[in-house]
């Protein structure tokens, strides 16, 4: 028996999520037993304000080459018979579902994934069991959610669940294979918050598995693609406020000034660009342009739940402390340099990331030096 996964893709690539409301700042973050007719269940007290419709099915020409594989291998037992497992790229999560409907309405449309989305953004509504495997990491998206919303008036729907990936595979009797499937790929993981049992099957089964051969990422990266350096594992302290002026570090009066330029560039920059760029201060990298090893600076990048940066996923870098010897600056990533952008107008790092020698005419023309579209983990 052979059981071959296809690559995990973004939900955005193969569904149409549907999610309506807006955010409930104030649920208390609790569970409610119900009982419905013979049958008990748990849901959010209030709930986060959502609620989510079916997630529709792309058709089978719009989806990704290994999908429309899988669905024919799938035509022979009448498209029914599925097992997916479901991962994200900013949080440690893992669930392996099995359906024995077709994968349009079995896994998408009225099928398991309506109440998975449910489960994750803790939006009340239908009969979906809240069960506990999934309070703990609901109750983390609620909290980074309420921390998103405390920097725009609306929360983008398109962002709450942007983060997640699946992958497939049909087989005729998912049952079997369920538990196996689980256990097998948690060992890919480092510790992963497993959100459902996997009762079914035996962990014990001799089957050829191919398992997905990607990781869940934003996008494919570009065969030129600089490594992102190890500095974006760092912890970022959350700025106080949006309008944090940084008062208390020493600075010239010019030096401020040339600060706050740059730091209303960023913030006008990345609040429009993307909500899940926010700002934070981190201390202590080294294998910066010239002069600025060990300097605090304000970070811009969208972060995990934990505070730390995302790969790919820093922005912008501005040095909080003046010195006679080094000027101010705004150090950038070099994943986002310019097409066209002269080595005589830069100081690059020890790593990937560079600096203007001119602020005044990065200021003037921050277009020539960052490019935006080059972002690889850009949400639609």
């Amino acid at each position: 028996m052979k059981l071959e996964f296809s690559d995990f893709h973004p939900l955005s690539d193969l569904a149409q999520v549907n999610i309506r409301g807006e955010l409930n700042l104030d649920w208390d973050r609790q569970y409610e037993a119900y009982v419905r007719g013979n049958s008990k269940y748990q849901q959010p007290s209030t709930g986060s304000g959502f609620s989510v419709l079916s997630p529709r099915l792309f058709a089978t020409d719009m989806l990704p080459n290994d999908l429309q594989h899988q669905i024919e291998l799938a035509v022979s037992n009448g498209g029914n018979g599925w097992i997916y497992i479901l991962r994200s790229n900013q949080h440690n999560i893992l669930y392996v579902g099995i359906s024995e409907k077709t994968l349009a309405t079995g896994v998408f449309g009225d099928g398991r994934f309506r109440h998975h989305l449910r489960k994750l953004l803790a939006a009340t509504g239908g009969a979906t069991n809240h069960t506990k495997g999934w309070h703990k990491h609901a109750t983390e998206r609620y909290a980074m959610l309420c921390e998103l919303a405390h920097q725009s008036d609306r929360l983008d729907h398109a962002l709450l669940v942007s983060d997640l990936h699946i992958a497939v595979a049909h087989v005729a009797d998912p049952k079997r294979y369920e538990k196996f499937v689980l256990e097998k790929y948690a060992k890919t993981m480092n510790t992963p918050i497993i959100l459902n049992s996997a009762s079914n099957g035996s962990a014990d089964l001799a089957v050829a598995l191919e398992l997905p051969q990607n990781a869940p990422s934003g996008s494919s990266e570009p065969d030129n693609f600089e490594p992102f350096d190890l500095e974006e594992a760092e912890t970022y302290e959350q700025a106080d406020s949006a309008h944090e002026d940084y008062a208390e570090h020493k600075m010239s009066e010019d030096w401020r000034n040339q600060f706050m330029q740059v730091l209303m560039w960023a913030r006008h920059t990345f609040a429009p660009y993307d909500l899940t760029i926010t700002e934070g201060v981190i201390r202590g990298l080294q294998e910066q342009p010239d002069g600025y090893n060990g300097t605090p600076l304000v970070g811009f990048a969208r972060r995990n739940i934990n505070g730390r940066s995302m790969p790919h996923g820093w922005f912008a870098r501005i040095p909080l402390e003046s010195d006679l010897n080094r000027p101010m600056t705004v150090i950038l990533p070099l994943r986002l340099k310019a097409d066209g952008l002269s080595d005589d107008k830069i100081s690059p790092g020890q790593d990937a990331n560079f600096r203007p020698l001119e602020l005044t005419d990065f200021l003037q023309n921050p277009e020539h030096y960052i490019d935006l579209s080059k972002d690889d983990r850009t949400i639609q």
